[in-house]
């Protein structure tokens, strides 16, 4: 009966309950076929299952928003390697696994309005990135490895606390300034060559972290 099962298996934690609520629309969502999956909204959830991983052969967008405990995201969301929209936006997220970088589909990612500190380097790997919604996070400074992303056409960094460029020493900076990269050397700046609206890597000697953002 109900009570010899709860002194066997005691009471599942909200959260528990979110989590074997969100493991079996997984499995639902698998059963299905679908190619897009959307968890959002959601007060209790902290950490996303690792099931996710599952859905690796038809999953083309996913959506996990708006839950705003989420604090972490498993690795094996570099498992889903069809991805061509990731939206981890406007959850409590203070980190993102470098497996993202596996993620070769990637179009369009959103972490905006979360708790990163720093977005991590692999993210280089994202060669056909056209969008990156980064904005209102803790971000001080971002991978030059953005330099890399040929496709990249919108880029969201507002309402992080980015570094300056008298913040820093370094002989090359490279400062981002209304989407548009600006490289700053022995006190000259240069602005590569904007090309139908897409930002062109330079050639210049940069650091492995891209270190200033907003030009005054």
């Amino acid at each position: 009966d109900l009570l010899y099962f709860i002194e066997m298996y005691g009471v599942l934690t909200e959260e528990e309950m979110v989590e074997d609520q969100l493991c079996e629309e997984i499995q639902d969502a698998l059963e299905r076929g679908d190619t897009s999956f959307h968890f959002c909204h959601n007060h209790d959830l902290k950490h996303f299952p690792e099931d996710i991983k599952i859905l690796k052969p038809k999953l083309t967008i996913l959506h996990v928003d708006n839950c705003y405990q989420l604090s972490s995201v498993p690795a094996a969301i570099g498992n889903l390697t069809n991805l061509t929209w990731l939206n981890l936006a406007y959850n409590n997220l203070q980190s993102l696994p470098a497996d993202i970088g596996k993620l070769r589909h990637l179009e369009r990612l959103h972490v905006n309005n979360n708790r990163l500190t720093e977005l991590p380097h692999e993210i280089w790997n994202l060669k056909k990135l056209q969008e990156l919604q980064a904005d209102t996070n803790h971000i001080r400074a971002y991978p030059s490895g953005v330099l890399e992303m040929r496709e990249l056409q919108k880029l969201f960094i507002h309402n992080n606390p980015l570094l300056q460029p008298s913040d820093v020493a370094d002989e090359a900076l490279v400062c981002i300034y209304r989407s548009t990269l600006v490289i700053i050397k022995d006190g000259a700046e240069r602005t590569p060559t904007a090309c139908h609206g897409r930002l062109r890597p330079v050639t210049y000697p940069l650091p492995r972290v891209l270190r200033a953002c907003v030009v005054p």
